[in-house]
């Protein structure tokens, strides 16, 4: 190679080291930093891609029917909220003396998360002045049977299953409110065993303990219920149930059997009752309910001649039947109006929607009973005395659509206790006048 291209070649290579080494200092500098940013950059990337992934799905799911679903189902999983204030008045003349209060004030979430799954919330910011969790419970339902997990209403009975929309009356009666009145944490199944004929069976294993005192409550002895009931020829109802509970240190076995008849508007109904103590800690209690009430409805809304919905009530434990329920005034009316083309039609014949009236007329009794709870000595005593009474009332029933609607109640109680008991300041004879508004 001749001595001026040797020398052109080596200035060459130089030239090139330098550039090469003015280039990877400043990298060598800057590669932690760059380094930094880049992971931060790629994990705020992700984020953002995910977040905006999310937001996009549920713009999509909420705005275009689902994948297999018509468009009159789009909302099948959109929680269903609602809630039932009930206001009253109610004066004894017996003592002179009347009192305002907020009965109930109760608010209602539930919905499924997919077909099989459910849930519901339900809480009272007002049971006779206090704040109470009612019902807290998931569940996985299908056509002819479901489990639900949780707290909820013990399934038993019949009118203590009544929500404070679906009551005939402004008081409660005493199967439903002193006797049989039992809401638990536990698991209950229903089950539908013939497809073709309107039976169910529904039972459960509970602690024991109530919502407040699950934390640290541990047991060996459960308690437990079963229920089943039927309709026969559509018009008539027969229920059957038995529960275990244990509210102390003494097991109490309760049966309790009932029906009612309704048609054209006549809603006959009884129920009794039987509970007892093990051990003969305590006498058996007996209770008894009974009551007619008459709809007459106004303007087109609630034919006589409709035929009646299912009789499962919408507070029950299970409830496999997806017919409306017939175990309140208002309720017939909702259900002949959901059957409908036009559900929400609110026409009736009076301007301020007043949709049919009802009289009504109940007898209720219960003898001596105890809660179950000992006293300081370790005996049972009698929580409740023996008492019957005689319940008359009108009802006018409001009707905003099929899922809002209103009741005004007018009840006279003339109660009847043996010579010389003690009656209870709120167990006196009384006039009621209350307004119950569910929406």
């Amino acid at each position: 190679m001749p001595p001026s291209t040797s020398l052109q070649y080596n200035a060459m290579n130089a030239m090139n080291a330098m550039n090469t080494m003015r280039h990877k200092l400043p990298m060598r500098l800057l590669s932690p930093l760059l380094s930094h940013l880049s992971q931060t950059l790629t994990l705020r990337a992700i984020v953002a891609i995910v977040c905006g992934a999310i937001i996009t799905a549920a713009t999509v799911f909420a705005a275009l029917p689902a994948y297999g679903q018509d468009a009159s189902t789009t909302n099948t999983y959109v929680p269903t909220i609602s809630g039932t204030v009930r206001a009253k008045y109610e004066y004894e003349p017996q003592i002179d003396k009347g009192r305002f209060e907020v009965r109930n004030a109760r608010l209602s979430v539930s919905g499924k998360i997919t077909p099989l799954v459910i849930y519901k919330a339900e809480i009272d910011l007002s049971d006779e002045g206090q704040i109470k969790m009612l019902d807290a419970f998931a569940g996985i339902k299908a056509k002819r049977w479901s489990v639900t997990l949780g707290q909820m209403r013990v399934p038993f009975t019949i009118d203590a299953h009544r929500s404070p929309h679906q009551q005939y009356f402004a008081n409660r009666s005493f199967i439903a409110k002193q006797v049989g009145n039992v809401r638990d944490v536990g698991v209950a199944v229903g089950f539908e065993p013939v497809k073709s004929f309107p039976w169910t069976v529904e039972g459960g294993i509970f602690n024991g303990s109530g919502l407040t005192g699950q934390k640290d409550y541990w047991t060996r002895n459960y308690n437990f219920s079963l229920k089943t009931y039927l309709t026969i020829a559509r018009y008539y109802f027969l229920e059957l149930s038995c529960q275990k509970s244990r509210p102390g240190d003494t097991d109490i076995m309760m049966w309790d059997v009932g029906g009612y008849f309704q048609r054209a508007g006549l809603h006959l109904e009884a129920e009794y009752m039987r509970k007892n103590y093990s051990h003969g800690a305590f006498k058996g209690v007996d209770a008894l309910d009974v009551f007619a009430a008459y709809r007459i409805p106004l303007g087109g809304i609630g034919s006589r001649n409709s035929k009646p919905a299912s009789p499962v009530s919408d507070n029950s434990t299970i409830t496999i039947s997806d017919g409306k329920s017939l175990m309140t005034p208002t309720s017939a009316y909702t259900a002949t109006n959901a059957n409908t083309s036009n559900a929400h039609n609110t026409n009736t014949s009076s301007s301020l929607g007043i949709a049919g009236i009802s009289l009504l007329s109940r007898f209720d009794y219960m003898s001596d009973h105890s809660n179950g709870v000992a006293n300081s000595e370790g005996f049972l005593v009698v929580n409740d005395p023996c008492r019957s009474r005689l319940t008359t009332g009108v009802t006018v029933h409001f009707l905003g659509s099929a899922k809002i609607y209103a009741d005004l109640r007018l009840n006279y109680e003339k109660y009847f206790y043996h010579d010389g008991a003690d009656a209870p300041v709120s167990g006196r004879d009384k006039i009621v006048v209350e307004l119950m508004c569910h929406f």
